[in-house]
């Protein structure tokens, strides 16, 4: 039997969806050839980083390194492979607000995610740039609360602020 290290490759020729190819089967008492259109074998494939309707979606240019989905709703969940599922989205703005950070020193505030949970993953960014050297942690410390702990890495006194927090959850299964 041919390996297939052992195929020669041939100068590409045009090709069209009605052209027929020969396949063959070894296995068994007899030798078997049947033919297949190209057409019919390449069905469900996007090949050559084409477009590719899928019935439910439609995705332009496979090879892309990312693409856009438009108005994509999730009833279930959504799986990326046999590993990992993502069972819960969540989204929330938080209105965050310390005291005066000392030296040194930390402050953590809390804010309200309902339905999150400690086994979820979390991750939260700001709206605006935090002042320098200050940094933030977030984590959910209890069933529906996220806490957020500012550092001040300075030598100095960071003043009191106010910042939103964009919160994202994720639940995988």
């Amino acid at each position: 039997m041919t390996e297939i290290s052992d195929l020669t490759e041939h100068s590409a020729v045009s090709i069209s969806s009605a052209d027929r190819l020969p396949i063959w089967s070894s296995t068994g008492s007899e030798p078997l050839t049947r033919y297949v259109t190209v057409g019919n074998l390449f069905a469900d494939y996007a090949v050559d980083g084409g477009d590719h309707d899928f019935g439910t979606s439609q995705i332009n240019d496979l090879t892309a390194i990312s693409a856009t989905l438009n108005q994509v709703e999730i009833t279930t969940s959504l799986e990326f492979d046999s590993a990992s599922t993502i069972e819960t989205a969540l989204n929330v703005s938080a209105a965050l607000t310390t005291s005066d950070i000392l030296a040194g020193a930390s402050e953590t505030v809390t804010a309200t995610l309902t339905g999150a949970l400690t086994t979820d993953y979390l991750q939260c960014d700001f709206d605006a740039a935090l002042a320098d050297g200050l940094t933030a942690q977030a984590w959910i410390s209890a069933s529906d609360t996220v806490s957020v702990k500012f550092h001040n890495t300075t030598s100095g006194t960071v003043s009191g602020f106010s910042v939103n927090a964009k919160l994202h959850l994720l639940r995988f299964s």
